[in-house]
């Protein structure tokens, strides 16, 4: 929460989708008394589910999706990427690097382009993640498969490279 409060953006909305926790999870939320969150409980917890219900209560241009225990590195991502987004003519997703966290507790920068060819060899260009996509465009692509149980942001980026006149935009940096 505290990296995305910190960001030097003057603009966003925080949605928080809460799928029931027993923790003190919603307690740690209310602590911040920011006007920027919201929060949204949900009965049962269905990762896809979860994210759908968010897109449709969001009211920006874009859409980021951050899971539990991940961060932006930098106070100026949503600045960068917003900035990025409009000297891209606002395309329907831009995305950036990502630092990955193997087994062992290596560090891994994952950056590749978007492409046909990745995709049909399984290899994602980043993490969900580190997309902003832009809210109409989960009108033409539709939103998260609810049947999967992994590898949605897969899915959501190979519907995405199939339907016809959507625009992207990258930025080669975390």
């Amino acid at each position: 929460l505290e990296s995305v409060l910190d960001q030097q953006y003057p603009d966003f909305e925080l949605i928080i989708v809460d799928g029931g926790s027993q923790d003190r999870t919603l307690e740690v939320i209310k602590s911040f008394r920011d006007d920027r969150i919201r929060i949204l409980s949900v009965s049962g917890y269905h990762r896809y589910e979860m994210l759908n219900r968010g897109i449709t209560r969001a009211f920006g241009q874009y859409i980021a999706f951050l899971f539990p225990g991940d961060y932006y590195v930098w106070r100026h991502t949503l600045k960068l990427m917003m900035t990025k987004a409009l000297e891209f003519s606002t395309p329907d997703l831009i995305y950036c690097g990502a630092i990955l966290r193997d087994g062992k507790g290596e560090l891994k920068n994952l950056y590749r382009p978007l492409t046909h060819e990745l995709l049909r060899m399984g290899q994602q260009p980043t993490t969900l993640q580190s997309c902003f996509f832009k809210k109409d465009t989960f009108k033409k692509i539709g939103k998260f498969d609810t049947d999967l149980q992994m590898r949605g942001g897969f899915d959501l980026l190979c519907r995405f490279m199939q339907a016809s006149n959507l625009r992207f935009g990258s930025v080669h940096r975390i």
